[in-house]
């Protein structure tokens, strides 16, 4: 919130103790997911291979099934 201004003067912005306390915890929930999301990225490496595998299988699955079904 910028401040307001009231017959030519800018006054200056008053900010309660409920929105600093406010705007602490939000920026602390921002970084907080910042950094989980960071470790899931990180984390995801390894699974992205594994996904890639079960894809792999899950495809050679339907291609049998599609060879036994036409034979």
């Amino acid at each position: 919130m910028t401040g307001v201004k009231a017959q030519g003067y800018d006054l200056p912005e008053i900010v309660t103790e409920d929105e600093m306390m406010h705007k602490q915890w939000v920026s602390v929930l921002l970084r907080t997911l910042m950094v989980l999301t960071l470790g899931a990225a990180a984390s995801g490496c390894s699974t992205i291979e594994g996904a890639g595998k079960d894809i792999e299988k899950a495809g050679e699955a339907i291609r049998d099934a599609a060879r036994s079904a036409s034979h």
